[in-house]
C-alpha cells in the first residue's frame, strides 16, 4: 500500500524522503519497496559506526547500496568535522545537524515570499551539500 502511495505522489511531481534508514521500520526491505529519492541515515546509528574502521566500513557498504540504487543519501548526526568528513567519504549529497548549524525559526513574512498565505503551514528542510 505505501509503495502505491509513493507511486501516486511521484505522478505529481513529488520526491520521496526514506528517514532514519538503518533503524526501526526503515530497513533494506522497506528502502527496496519505496525506492526512495533520498535516503536519511539515521545520525544516533551513524555516529555509532563511525566510532571504529568496521563501523565506518560498514557505513560504505550501506551507501554503496543506496546509492547504486539510485538515491542521494542524507547524514543526520552531523557534529563534528570528523562526521562529516566521514559523511563526504561515503557519498552523502546532504548533511544535517549541530555541527553545521542550530535550528532556526524563519524569519515573519518568509511565507508570503515564497507565495503561500501565512496562515499556511510550513515545513522547509534545509540540507546542503
Amino acid at each position: 500500500v505505501l509503495a502505491r502511495l509513493c507511486t501516486k505522489f511521484r505522478d505529481y511531481g513529488a520526491r520521496i524522503a526514506l528517514d532514519d534508514f538503518g533503524t526501526g521500520s526503515s530497513t533494506l526491505e522497506r528502502f527496496r519497496a519505496l525506492r526512495p529519492d533520498v535516503t536519511k541515515v539515521d545520525g544516533l546509528m551513524f555516529r555509532e559506526l563511525c566510532r571504529s574502521v568496521g563501523g565506518r566500513r560498514m557505513l560504505k557498504s550501506i551507501a554503496n547500496t543506496v546509492l547504486c540504487a539510485g538515491a542521494a543519501i542524507l547524514v543526520e548526526g552531523i557534529e563534528s568535522p570528523e562526521h562529516l568528513a566521514v559523511a563526504q567519504d561515503i557519498g552523502a549529497a546532504y548533511f544535517q545537524g549541530f555541527g553545521l548549524a542550530r535550528p532556526q525559526l524563519l524569519p515573519n513574512g518568509f511565507g508570503a515570499s515564497i507565495g503561500l498565505d501565512e496562515q499556511s503551514p510550513v515545513r522547509l528542510t534545509v540540507a546542503f551539500g
